[in-house]
């Protein structure tokens, strides 16, 4: 402000600096600004809205009586959904029987009052919305809930409340369906062509959350740890704690690459893989920093944990195992699916398994359930040209020796299937969602199967 700046100035999608002071919650340099003459006017904010951001009780209930309970501003709330915002209990206590139904939802994607508050961090708010009725799982147009927002602006106390209200840990939210319903004019733009047809993409709490307590909250609330991401998931296994790896030239040469194992299972001690388990890092950047030759465009892939399609699975004891997955995809020179077990005891130990590829052959996009001392492991994406049509691969990881046996299974088979979901339901475990295998393609897998563990005989359930 000293040197003469413009506290009115605009970007070109007519954002102002007053309107980012308030979407930052910054309402210090927000009255700062207006002191030194920023125009009110871009917020669009009429005599309730006004009073419920820079005014008193009195001067609330003095705009209450020819004010507009329905106005929206720039923002598109209404001083109800301000009032949640900015944290007001009072206020907001006060509008909410003056204000409609449609009052407490904001025009943009429908935005719920309680997820609008949770993104702020309002934890008395919050608090103060759940014990007057308000739903703990209401959600967005696309099914955006409270506990999405609040993961994703890492507010692990409003969390913490959400949780014990009873907030769905696996709720989602359409981020595809979301994203089509952008108008560009918004931001002005000119109209974009209509998308290519692709598989929908969902966010959960987990996969919004950026590590630390609110990730470690989710986890003890039952989140699915594939919905992590990758560096969160570091954290979490205790990958990021293993002591760095001092690696040669020579040391990555030997060690750069796949390779299966001679016994069920193989134990491996190197470092080249450690360090790449350590650090999330692609093949390529592994390369750029060790190899001492250019990189090629043929021949095997890097070896890396850079991965999609890896299960997670968190033990009793407190170990983690990942197994498997893939890394980019086939056009990639460093596209590789694996077919090792890493073991992690949380505190920066790591063991990595690997074994001979007719015991564990290249798998990816699997499920992962865990069976008192076993992991099953059902489907697989795999090779191209090993993908076998109507069949369905089942494995049992032996946590007891890390060894691997494949379960023998018949009855009604439902195919090579992958991307797909599973549950343990009594002694059998149930799968659905996802892909199947057709020989050409993959189709959506319709229905619900269960595999009798006892048996090893699959049984359509959807048609019980």
């Amino acid at each position: 402000m000293k040197s003469g700046q413009n506290p009115n100035a605009a970007s070109p999608y007519g954002e102002t600096p007053l309107k980012q002071a308030y979407r930052r919650g910054r309402m210090d340099v927000f009255s700062l600004l207006l002191d030194h003459g920023a125009d009110l006017a871009a917020m669009r904010w009429g005599p309730l809205h006004k009073a419920v951001a820079l005014g008193d009780m009195e001067e609330l209930r003095d705009a209450a009586g020819t004010g507009n309970m329905s106005a929206r501003d720039e923002l598109r709330l209404t001083p109800f959904l301000l009032a949640c915002e900015m944290g007001e209990v009072e206020k907001t206590a006060f509008l909410l029987p003056l204000s409609e139904e449609e009052d407490l939802y904001s025009t943009y994607h429908r935005e719920p009052a309680l997820a609008i508050a949770a993104a702020k961090g309002r934890t008395e708010m919050v608090s103060w919305l759940l014990d007057n009725g308000f739903d703990v799982n209401d959600t967005n147009e696309f099914g955006g809930a409270a506990l999405i927002a609040a993961a994703e602006m890492d507010e692990a106390e409003v969390v913490k409340i959400l949780l014990m209200a009873g907030a769905d840990i696996d709720a989602r939210y359409n981020l595809s369906a979301a994203v089509k319903n952008i108008d560009p004019a918004d931001f002005g733009l000119t109209p974009r062509p209509e998308p290519r047809e692709e598989r929908e993409s969902f966010e959960t709490a987990a996969s919004k959350t950026g590590g630390g307590e609110v990730a470690r909250m989710l986890i003890r609330a039952g989140a699915q740890p594939h919905d992590f991401d990758n560096d969160v998931l570091r954290e979490l296994t205790g990958a990021e704690l293993i002591p760095q790896q001092q690696i040669t030239p020579e040391m990555f040469e030997a060690q750069k690459h796949q390779r299966f194992g001679t016994a069920n299972p193989e134990p491996v001690a190197c470092e080249y893989w450690l360090e790449m388990i350590r650090t999330g890092m692609a093949g390529y950047s592994g390369h750029e920093i060790y190899g001492s030759q250019s990189l090629p465009f043929e021949g095997p892939a890097i070896w890396c944990f850079d991965r999609f399609g890896m299960s997670t699975t968190q033990l009793p004891d407190g170990r983690w195992v990942q197994i498997a997955g893939e890394h980019e995809d086939f056009y990639d020179p460093d596209f590789c699916i694996y077919d090792d077990v890493v073991v992690h005891d949380g505190e920066g130990n790591a063991q990595i398994y690997i074994y001979p590829r007719k015991v564990f052959p290249p798998t990816d996009f699997h499920t992962a359930t865990l069976v008192e001392d076993a992991i099953i492991l059902i489907g697989s994406l795999g090779y191209q040209d090993e993908r076998p049509v109507g069949e369905t691969q089942v494995l049992r990881l032996d946590l007891k020796d890390v060894s691997i046996d494949r379960i023998e299974t018949s009855g009604d088979v439902p195919g090579w299937i992958s991307r797909h979901q599973a549950r343990l339901d009594g002694d059998r475990i149930v799968i659905w969602g996802g892909k199947v295998w057709d020989g050409v393609d993959y189709a959506a897998f319709e229905g619900s199967y269960a595999l009798s563990l006892a048996t090893g005989v699959w049984e359509r359930t959807d048609r019980e």
